[in-house]
């Protein structure tokens, strides 16, 4: 059973697009999908997504991001994946990349599982 296509797409054998068969996979991309759209680019959902990129200048102390990253992580998580618990998420930040890991479970199936993204300049 495949659950959607994987993105970015790309041509499977048959010549028809590659799937996600696997619900892990599918979670880390719905998950992926919430964290790199930025608010404002989903057509008629104008508040989807925490804009990683957006943060990718935004003054940081010691390295680690403001507060209001994890929030908006957190109610993003709330709103379109209600079935997905954030557990924790932990930042860096340097001169020319961010680094966001985001730790989560889905619930369901008590699945644990992280993404790791970095954003460079």
């Amino acid at each position: 059973m495949s659950f959607t296509v994987q993105l970015p797409l790309a041509k499977s054998k048959s010549n028809t697009f590659v799937t996600i068969d696997e619900v892990k996979e599918f979670i880390k991309q719905n998950v992926k999908n919430v964290l790199l759209t930025a608010p404002g680019e989903r057509v008629m959902i104008s508040d989807f997504g925490v804009g990683l990129r957006d943060f990718l200048f935004e003054n940081a102390l010691d390295g680690q991001l403001p507060p209001q990253l994890e929030q908006r992580i957190d109610s993003q998580f709330e709103e379109y994946l209600p079935d997905v618990t954030l557990l924790n998420v932990e930042t860096e930040i340097r001169d020319n990349f961010l680094l966001v890991k985001v730790f989560y479970v889905y619930d369901p199936y008590n699945l644990q599982d992280n993404i790791e993204i970095k954003i460079q300049n």
